[in-house]
């Protein structure tokens, strides 16, 4: 075909160097592509990400009610089956609530961080305040007699100080 620069080009030569240049523009362009999903990919994990955190922060809970909870357990591919209910805690208990990068599918999760694991965090049970004890009512005819044996204790008191008061 000729020489170009000293150095001789023919057909074969030519067609290798276009093909070439070619797949370098395809495997140039994958990358930038793969790059905009992977900063997509890692915009909507920070986003959710956020959302957690904004939504329930790390930091001390207060346990509302009783729940059981399970270990955290990395995530291996697969429907791993149910794990046991490893730990429970109970209503009142104070917990330290972390989020944890941990491999499993959703990536990121809240757990109750204790000396014997980290376990998942419910934030349906967990709240910033202690829980009040529930108060108890008594049946209206319960008060009432409470009141009547007050009020005969007070009456018989008052008649006995007046009686001593008055012998003096």
């Amino acid at each position: 075909m000729g020489s170009f620069g000293g150095v001789k080009v023919d057909m074969q030569n030519l067609t290798e160097a276009v093909e070439l240049a070619q797949e370098k523009a395809l495997f140039q362009q994958k990358l930038i592509d793969q790059n905009r999903v992977n900063t997509l990919s890692q915009s909507l994990e920070d986003y959710r990400f956020g959302l957690l955190n904004a939504n329930f922060p790390d930091g001390k809970y207060y346990v509302t009610s009783n729940f059981n909870t399970q270990l955290v357990v990395p995530y291996k591919g697969g429907f791993t089956g149910v794990e046991p209910v490893l730990r429970q805690f109970k209503r009142g208990e104070l917990i330290n609530v972390i989020t944890i990068p941990a491999n499993t599918v959703y990536g990121l999760v809240k757990v109750i961080k204790t000396d014997s694991g980290n376990f998942y965090a419910d934030q349906n049970k967990l709240s910033k305040t202690k829980p009040v004890d529930p108060v108890t009512t008594e049946s209206l005819s319960e008060t009432r007699a409470k009141n009547v044996n007050k009020t005969t204790v007070m009456i018989i008191g008052a008649f006995i100080l007046g009686f001593l008061l008055s012998n003096d």
